[in-house]
């Protein structure tokens, strides 16, 4: 009953591809998003921030390096900042950083053997009453592992995985 029924997000921003050599890549983008919530109660709703008004800043970038057909390197980063302009009570603002690095390795024409890093850093600042201010921070190292095989070309593929993560508060 207290929930959102109606709410308005736009996104826009530009993603830029340099490709000085067939086998480098750099990606460079960003994208800004405005979310308005005219029915957003924020008494009704103070632990639900994700619904309210959000102002959010992505930048990204990409490197994908693959200088044989059998092994590719790739890294990566992204940066995101949100900003609750309506909020009194309850999340103000986050950022959120998350650098990634990874390489596959592709021994036989139908399989490929793939293995990632991602750290994920969030930060928060929360106001509980006009006295309680909050920070808060989380850290989540992410490893995975896994291969990705051609059992009918184009026609059935299996893909396995498996993922370990670790986070701390």
């Amino acid at each position: 009953p207290n929930d959102t029924l109606n709410s308005d997000e736009y996104k826009v921003g530009p993603t830029l591809d340099i490709k000085p050599l067939s086998w480098l890549l750099f990606r460079a983008s960003y994208l800004h998003s405005w979310r308005d919530d005219p029915g957003y109660k924020e008494d009704d709703n103070r632990k639900k921030f994700y619904l309210a008004k959000r102002d959010e800043d992505k930048a990204s970038l990409f490197a994908d390096v693959s200088p044989w057909e059998t092994l590719g390197f790739h890294a990566g980063f992204e940066f995101i900042s949100d900003n609750y302009p309506t909020i009194d009570i309850g999340v103000k603002n986050a950022q959120n950083y998350s650098p990634s690095v990874g390489v596959f390795y592709t021994p036989l024409e139908w399989i490929k053997l793939f293995a990632d890093y991602n750290f994920d850093w969030f930060s928060w600042n929360q106001d509980y009453d006009t006295d309680r201010h909050y920070r808060g921070e989380d850290r989540v190292h992410t490893f995975s592992v896994g291969s990705e095989m051609d059992l009918i070309k184009d026609v059935l593929g299996f893909r396995i995985q498996y993922g370990f993560s670790q986070g701390l508060s």
